[in-house]
């Protein structure tokens, strides 16, 4: 059997055998020692550089960056790869601009009288371009219009309708294209908001008669007599309510153009039809509009019976 022998100079002295264990330890040490460092350098070049050396196509599912048929090409690292399956991309959202319509004060306005339209366009340019400009159109004809974002308010003053009118209001308002927008990752994400228009939905103000009524009055001889009657509605409202007590006299009610007496119902201890009695008074008298000016003629019922009212009740008006 062969001795293992001293690396020194005394090469011919056989080791003890404390020696040899020692030497031993030492050369385990030190091959453990060289065997992590290649590992770890084998595997970090097996990360940072190994490539795929093939086309690869993602199929089903998509992982992380990658969608269903996405080519992975063979010069892709394997490091690549893992990032690209860990990494979730977010892509850009983009809100179209909004138009909205307010139109402030009184939105009903009685045959005669004088008002403003008094129209606010509500714009949210959101990720739309610059502003263009804004048009006020009032039943489909524009009747303003500015280059001035911040002229999005318009009073259309001195309107004066001597016949029921409906008046439809809308805004209209133009932009540019906006801003392409990118993803968490810096690349261009989804198409930019063309430029384009939007339009608000449509508010209207209305001219209207009205129909006017009262209790315990004189006879209407005039325009004056019938504007001074303490209770009025406009003409789309088609049924009244008149309660009477006892004591009470007489009931005056005076329809406007286009309105018509369909019903008249006493509501007391029993219901009892009333129509003919109302309508057996039907008369004309002329009324002034609003301003004073342009008389229409009205149609007038006066019910008074021939003693007061002996108890409370209420009359039911239906017109049509």
């Amino acid at each position: 059997m062969a001795l293992i022998r001293r690396r020194d100079k005394d090469q011919n002295t056989p080791l003890t055998f404390e020696e040899l264990d020692g030497n031993f330890d030492h050369l385990e040490t030190e091959l453990n020692d060289k065997a992590s460092f290649l590992l770890n350098q084998i595997n970090s070049q097996s990360i940072a550089n190994l490539k795929l050396g093939s086309d690869i196509t993602v199929k089903g599912e998509g992982v992380g960056m990658y969608t269903n048929n996405t080519v992975v090409s063979s010069d892709t690292t394997l490091l690549q790869v893992i990032t690209n399956m860990l990494t979730t991309v977010v892509p850009a959202s983009y809100q179209a601009p909004t138009l909205s319509l307010r139109l402030d004060g009184a939105t009903t306005y009685e045959v005669g009288q004088e008002f403003a339209a008094n129209i606010n366009a509500i714009y949210q340019k959101q990720d739309a371009g610059d502003f263009n400009r804004v048009h006020f159109i009032e039943n489909g004809s524009e009747i303003h219009s500015s280059s001035d974002s911040g002229d999005l308010n318009y009073v259309h003053g001195g309107q004066v309708y001597y016949e029921p009118e409906t008046l439809s209001y809308t805004t209209r308002i133009s932009y540019e294209q906006g801003l392409q927008k990118y993803d968490n990752l810096g690349n261009p994400s989804g198409t930019p908001i063309q430029a384009g228009e939007v339009q608000s939905s449509a508010k209207s103000i209305s001219v209207r008669y009205k129909t006017r009524y009262q209790k315990n009055g004189t006879q209407l001889t005039d325009s004056d007599g019938v504007r001074a009657m303490s209770n009025d509605v406009w003409d789309n409202v088609n049924t009244i309510n008149i309660p009477v007590e006892a004591g009470d006299t007489s009931i005056d009610i005076v329809i406007p153009p286009g309105k018509s007496l369909s019903e008249v119902m006493f509501e007391g201890t029993l219901s009892v039809p009333q129509t003919d009695v109302f309508k057996s008074s039907e008369a004309t008298i002329l009324v002034k509009s609003f301003d004073g000016t342009n008389e229409r003629e009205y149609k007038y019922y006066r019910y008074q019976p021939t003693a007061p009212f002996p108890s409370s009740a209420n009359y039911k008006i239906t017109l049509s």
